[in-house]
């Protein structure tokens, strides 16, 4: 061998050990990180969350089951859940996760088939990272978020102008075997004229409209993707053993019926792949094949495909979701300081030990009770808001992710609506008072189902005056009550409270004042407590002396109102 072969060869050896080094360090910082990050609080926020929901957007679409709506989601700030909550390594695993925290009535099997999976990853660290590392792999791209769009809606991106591709085919067919013919027979090149025009008017309509299919190139991407995932995973011994075993037999027969669907789409990817490298061979052998609009072929079959098997699709994307869902579930869980899996009964009763909010560090607990309708006093910035959210909040999460941030809850299968954040629409001249009538008009609705609910009102129909705001108020609680329902009230109202005392049951928040300034014990309580704190806030926030002495005097003045 030469010195310069011998060189050349060295340089190649060189190149595949530095290629294949770099790539066992990245796969080395990544396994770190993964590791790293598991049983902590997820760093990462994506400013805009649309993207992530428009998987949620399509699956209510299809639904008929009981999902929050859209204004307790944002009532009990449900976003902030899902970015405490969002440990997954794909997008698949975020958009699976966001979708599933709006769900309530998940059939049994599976909730207990993610209960599961949840203990085996707190158990088996080793597998739990080896399958993090390959949805990883998958990762977060931004395009890919639309995939389950794209999915759902395949059929209608078929290009109306496929007869026409279909004849542009035939022509170039028949003017090629006729200008063959010709030219053996007769020796004559009388077709092959056509057969040059037809060529160059499939190469314009190629170049014409490869653009406009190219641009979903990605998702059949990353369906080719998500689709090869699955498959490696079942190969993988370990791992499918591990976390296939309970749906292997769904999996199985879905990925057979999309083998046709992977095989046409990792065809046209390689095609498009090598186009991509800029070589001039490759590029000329795009337009060659290009000439005979057989990508424009392949591109419908594939579609038609995605609508045939469009339900084994989502059940492919639905199963990659949850197992990284279930991952990030159960890191959620260790990161918290303790947490407890519901206990679902029969009545109206929820009981919940040792209760606090998720979002708040060193939150106060609190133990709760509720076998009737409830009413809630206390005084501002005492924790009502708070406990309120944390109660509904968590017999959400108790439904959907079998994780409550307490030591006990006990409660029924129950919907939750609330009505607690209220605010003016400029944009729709929508008033306050308006905007509190639709929420309540809702909860009305929503109680003709005879399902049992949980309504959660925060300052009912304050945007309005008090003799009106109390003959409303009852109103409609009287109406509610009758219902399939349990209703907890808070109010800084008096009338309102001191008129539904009788009936239901009545607790507070309160607070006391020592050295002029105000301690909270942000702790529920039995009965009503006489505590004010309004002017107080004034002098502690800074206000002017004079401001203090004025507000006291007209307090004491007119202490009968």
């Amino acid at each position: 061998m030469s010195a310069m072969g011998f060189i050349v060869i060295l340089a190649i050896a060189i190149g595949i050990f530095t290629l294949m080094s770099t790539r066992v360090q990245q796969k080395q910082r990544i396994l770190r990180q993964i590791k790293s990050q598991f049983g902590e609080k997820p760093k990462e926020r994506e400013d805009s969350i649309y993207k992530i929901a428009s998987y949620h957007e399509e699956m209510k679409k299809m639904s008929n089951g009981f999902l929050i709506d859209d204004i307790t989601w944002n009532d009990l700030d449900m976003d902030d859940i899902f970015w405490r909550i969002n440990n997954t390594r794909s997008y698949i695993g975020e958009q699976v996760l966001y979708h599933h925290l709006y769900l309530l009535d998940e059939a049994e099997e599976k909730k207990e088939l993610h209960e599961k999976r949840q203990k085996r990853f707190w158990e088996n660290e080793e597998q739990r990272m080896k399958l993090e590392y390959e949805l990883a792999r998958i990762g977060k791209s931004k395009d890919d978020f639309y995939l389950p769009s794209f999915l759902l809606h395949a059929i209608e991106l078929v290009p109306d102008s496929i007869l026409i591709f279909r004849v542009l085919q035939i022509a170039l067919v028949v003017t090629f075997l006729y200008a063959i013919g010709y030219t053996i027979l007769f020796s004559s090149g009388a077709y092959f004229g056509a057969f040059v025009l037809v060529a160059i008017i499939n190469i314009v309509v190629y170049s014409l409209n490869k653009l406009k299919y190219e641009t979903y190139l990605n998702a059949l991407g990353s369906i080719g993707g998500l689709l090869s995932f699955t498959k490696n995973l079942q190969k993988k011994k370990e791992l499918k053993q591990f976390f296939m075993e309970e749906q292997e037999d769904g999996i199985k027969q879905s990925m057979k019926n999309l083998k046709k669907l992977q095989r046409l789409v990792g065809s046209l990817m390689v095609k498009k792949t090598s186009a991509l490298t800029g070589d001039a061979f490759d590029i000329l052998r795009d337009y060659i094949i290009g000439m005979t609009l057989w990508d424009f072929t392949v591109y419908v079959k594939i579609m038609k495909l995605i609508k045939e098997y469009q339900d084994d699709l989502i059940v492919v994307y639905e199963y990659i979701g949850s197992l990284d869902m279930d991952i990030a579930v159960a890191s959620f869980q260790k990161s918290l300081p303790f947490t407890c899996k519901p206990v679902f009964s029969d009545g109206k009763k929820i009981e919940v030990t040792d209760l606090y909010h998720p979002l708040i560090d060193e939150a106060i607990p609190n133990d709760f009770i509720l076998e009737k309708n409830c009413v809630i006093t206390g005084s501002n910035a005492s924790g009502k808001s708070t406990f309120l959210k944390a109660l509904a909040m968590n017999a959400i999460l108790a439904q959907s992710i079998q994780i409550c941030t307490a030591k006990q809850m006990i409660l029924p299968r129950i919907h939750i609506m609330t009505s607690m954040t209220v605010r003016d629409d400029i944009l729709s001249g929508e008033s306050y008072y308006m905007k509190e009538i639709n929420y309540l008009k809702r909860m009305v609705d929503e109680s003709q189902n005879g399902i049992l609910t949980l309504y959660i009102i925060d300052e009912i129909l304050r945007g309005t005056n008090a003799k009106e705001r109390l003959a409303a108020s009852l109103s409609v609680l009287n109406y509610l009550q009758e219902k399939n329902a349990l209703l907890i009230v808070a109010t800084h109202d008096m009338p309102i409270a001191d008129t539904l005392k009788e009936s239901y049951q009545c607790c507070s928040f309160g607070n006391y004042i020592e050295n002029e300034q105000i301690i909270f014990d942000y702790k529920i309580h039995e009965g009503f407590l006489e505590t004010k704190n309004a002017i107080v806030l004034l002098k502690s926030a800074g206000f002017p002396d004079e401001i203090v002495r004025n507000a006291k005097a007209f307090d004491e003045k007119n202490s009968s109102l």
